[in-house]
């Protein structure tokens, strides 16, 4: 299991990245977009965890979250077959979901932002079930807890609820037209390609050289 480095630049560079989306999302939607991508830059944070610890790369952070108890083993969840959901393991499902929320807060403009808040609201729901499903397997397959999936997990109720705080404001206004779930349906195949792609890099990297120091944030 290789470790990062505690290094100045690693420890800075995923809060001046969150920073910089933050303000960005701030010019193009205001406060409450900004929150909402903040929310979502921590699951994506989180969601590049969960994927260092299921390629063998462990980071400091991730190394004093999972190993603080005899009961928890965030690689044990992670890496177990048993634990896929629909086939894809649950850093892969993560990362889809809020790269794909990210990149379209992106490229949408204020005119179409209702209707993205509330088919992100919809897709928050369908993922119900898949989190609770992660907690019963934690709890009652594996007996081990993974810090970092249920951080994943609790993002993803914290974006639910953070959506309820303004709902009526969304549901007044929302249209849902060809132009939101075009641009929606694009985001994901573009960061789904560019994910799928770039991890495949990674694991023939790490096999060729048996690290990925340095090529993950």
């Amino acid at each position: 299991m290789w470790k990062s480095s505690n290094s100045f630049y690693s420890k800075l560079l995923p809060a001046f990245i969150i920073c910089a989306v933050v303000l960005i999302l701030f010019f193009i939607g205001g406060w409450f977009l900004s929150g909402f991508g903040f929310i979502t830059m921590i699951g994506l944070f989180f969601s590049f965890e969960a994927i260092k610890t299921e390629l063998g790369f462990e980071s400091g952070f991730s190394t004093q979250l999972c190993d603080g108890s005899e009961k928890s083993s965030c690689s044990q969840i992670i890496n177990s077959e048993k634990g896929k959901i629909a086939g894809f393991k649950l850093s892969d499902l993560s990362i889809f979901l809020f790269g794909t929320q990210l990149l379209s807060l992106l490229v949408l403009n204020q005119d179409h932002l209702n209707n993205y808040y509330f088919l992100i609201g919809v897709s928050l729901l369908a993922c119900i079930p898949f989190t609770l499903y992660s907690v019963y397997f934690q709890m009652k397959v594996e007996k081990k807890w993974c810090p970092i999936c249920l951080s994943i997990i609790g993002v993803i109720y914290a974006q639910l609820i953070y959506l309820m705080f303004n709902m009526t404001v969304i549901l007044s206004k929302v249209n849902i037209d060809f132009t939101t779930i075009s641009l929606l349906a694009a985001a994901a195949f573009v960061f789904a390609g560019t994910y799928f792609f770039a991890k495949n890099a990674l694991i023939g990297v790490g096999s060729r050289n048996g690290k990925y120091l340095g090529l993950i944030i």
